[in-house]
This record gives structure tokens, sequence and C-alpha cells, in this order.
């Protein structure tokens, strides 16, 4: 299965999916983004919304697993908001 970037740049098998805040060495910078396989896949407002994403990723990917028992590969795009 595959995870498409928010900025349709980057197509990356899925792997570690983390949330990290946003900061500067000398001010903090509001919002969050998520990694996958270390390369930023998507920025987002607030930590929740991040937490929802990484929720629809996990029901499309137990539904894609059940539906198809792994015989195609799958895209999840990530939303722009």
């Amino acid at each position: 299965m595959w995870i498409r970037g928010k900025n349709k740049e980057s197509l990356l098998p899925i792997g570690k999916l983390m949330i990290f805040e946003r900061y500067n060495d000398d001010v903090e910078i509001e919002g969050y983004y998520i990694t996958c396989l270390n390369t930023n896949v998507g920025d987002y407002k607030t930590k929740e919304r991040c937490f929802e994403i990484l929720d629809d990723i996990q029901r499309f990917i137990n539904n894609y697993n059940s539906k198809y028992h792994d015989k195609i590969r799958s895209v999840f795009e990530m939303p722009q908001e």
C-alpha cells in the first residue's frame, strides 16, 4: 500500500508514520506535520487534525486488507486540510 503526499510530489510505501510539531530554534511556529519514512507528507494546523488523518489511514488500511487481501496495491492521498 502507498501514501501520496499532500503536495502530490511524493508517493511512498506505507511505513513508519509520525506526527511532529513545527518549530524554529528562535520562535515557535504554529502547526504540525505528518511524516512517512522520514518524508513530510502533510502539514496541518492542529495535532488533533493529524490524529484524525492517522485514524483515516488506519481505517483505509484495515478496509483495504479485508477487501483485497494484499492482491493489489492501493494509494491513500493526504487531505489538503
